[in-house]
């Protein structure tokens, strides 16, 4: 996701609560931040993947600004 929109002339930021091993050898993997050392506030908008509701972002969601816009793409039910 984060490659399509940076190809899209786009400022990403990919932010995970941990980085699973295995993953290393995909394209921006060197980028991915994590949540616990990360300083980044998202005020416009956070694309969300595979979480039902937004607590499940876990650490992540202390990123997230006051009335930031959340697109949220994902398989389950839930996430008002």
């Amino acid at each position: 996701m984060a490659n399509m929109l940076n190809k899209m002339g786009k400022s990403t930021t990919v932010l995970l609560n941990d980085v699973p091993e295995g993953y290393d050898f995909l394209q921006g993997f060197d980028d991915i931040q994590l949540a616990d050392e990360s300083t980044e506030q998202f005020t416009d908008t956070a694309i969300v993947l595979d979480c039902p509701s937004l607590h499940r972002i876990g650490a992540s969601e202390k990123h997230l600004a006051s009335g930031v816009a959340i697109l949220n793409i994902d398989h389950h039910i839930g996430f008002p």
